[in-house]
């Protein structure tokens, strides 16, 4: 069987990616976002499961667009975040996020 991603999914019943504008990244989050995509890769190598289970690109965006604190409460308001991943990205990500330079 051929695999078919939630895009084809999607627009065969006429929803999805055309109802959800991509995000748009500057330089300095573009390299934010590549930097959380390693990370990413990282884990999923060290769990041997695809990096898609460890976090989608879309909820990568999503944690670069909000640059969250290593508060619970700045991560659960991520779309996508919730009580039981929360824990988790937060502690495989956080790290990547306090380095980022375009804070200061």
């Amino acid at each position: 069987p051929r695999f078919e991603g939630v895009e084809g999914k999607a627009a065969r019943r006429g929803r999805g990616a055309a109802s959800t504008p991509p995000v748009s990244l500057d330089g300095d989050e573009e390299a934010l976002f590549e930097r959380l995509r390693e990370v990413r890769a990282a884990e999923a190598t060290s769990q041997g499961v695809p990096a898609y289970r460890i976090a989608s690109n879309a909820l990568l965006k999503a944690i670069v667009e909000a640059r969250p604190t290593n508060e619970p409460e700045a991560w659960l308001a991520i779309k996508g975040v919730g009580p039981k991943t929360e824990g988790p990205l937060r502690a495989l990500f956080q790290d990547a996020l306090d380095e980022d330079p375009s804070d200061a």
